[in-house]
């Protein structure tokens, strides 16, 4: 995961400030969701995914979290 201080999570905070939206996803998860190769909107929470990018389930659950024993994340 992401460094608190890193500048990428200012910069989410501060655009989430400006434009009065609460955000879906914590900033941290979104950098960490794209150090991984996957474009995540803080606001909606949508994900995208690069078809030509190889993208690891373990990354994936590593990220988002784990599935529980009901087949939910958590």
């Amino acid at each position: 995961m992401p460094q608190t201080n890193d500048p990428r999570i200012t910069e989410i905070l501060e655009l989430a400030a400006a434009e009065a939206l609460p955000l879906a996803l914590r900033p941290e998860t979104v950098i960490a969701l794209e150090e991984i190769g996957v474009m995540a909107d803080p606001f909606s929470g949508q994900l995208w995914f690069n078809p030509a990018a190889t993208i690891h389930v373990a990354d994936l659950q590593r990220v988002l979290g784990g599935r529980n024993g009901r087949g939910q994340f958590g």
